[in-house]
């Protein structure tokens, strides 16, 4: 085992991933029953509307939670990977960063709040990119060339994947502001759920493998 700080900060990594995975679905989930609160409110179906604003808020109050327990998970794999290779490093300090976000996030309103949420996800992408980065310098050293080239696409799609995502929620920002289009902004919150969720499964498949590269 020639990088043991790597191998536990990618397992507890990788179980942060996890948690994190779960919460997109619930993201998603809270996100259909918004929406399908607002489409009651514009049919004026009071039922409707109040069960779908109610159970999504509920699910996105579950999703908040489980983003922070993965947070902190990650935190403590990336601090603890640091050692063996300086992109983690890089990856510590933009997920500081996504706490000042969230905590914007928590204690702004209205286009404050949203501004901070597209930060959020701008660290995430970000800490994503250097932790693969440092999963791509590490199987060059173990001469890995297999899990170097898959490290090197799974990055390549993750940035197309987080891009969008990033711009969708930029847009929604606008689109938000606007009552009219209060379904048009949770279609965009949905949207932005799924290809979060398939970024996901993404890193989680690159984060299995380089545990199991890091253990030989």
């Amino acid at each position: 085992m020639t990088f043991p700080n790597a191998l536990e900060g990618v397992k507890k990594i990788y179980k942060a991933e996890i948690i994190e995975l779960i919460a997109g679905i619930c993201g998603l989930i809270g996100a259909i029953l918004l929406l399908v609160g607002a489409a009651g409110a514009e049919a004026d179906s009071a039922g409707a509307a109040l069960g779908g604003l109610l159970g999504g808020g509920v699910i996105m109050i579950a999703f908040a939670v489980l983003s922070v327990i993965a947070f902190i998970m990650g935190i403590v794999g990336v601090k603890k990977a640091m050692p063996d290779e300086e992109n983690f490093k890089n990856a510590f300090y933009v997920m500081i960063v996504g706490i000042v976000a969230s905590i914007i996030v928590g204690a702004g309103k209205g286009s404050l709040a949203d501004a901070g949420e597209t930060v959020s996800s701008i660290c995430s992408f970000l800490a994503q990119y250097y932790i693969i980065s440092a999963i791509i310098v590490l199987a060059q050293k173990l001469c890995d060339s297999e899990m170097e080239a898959k490290g090197v696409s799974t990055r390549k799609m993750l940035m197309v994947v987080w891009i969008i995502k990033i711009v969708l929620e930029v847009v929604d920002i606008f689109v938000g502001k606007n009552e009219a289009l209060d379904t048009a902004s949770g279609v965009l919150a949905l949207i932005s759920a799924i290809i979060g969720i398939v970024a996901y499964v993404m890193y989680l498949k690159l984060l299995s493998k380089a545990r199991v590269m890091l253990e030989r």
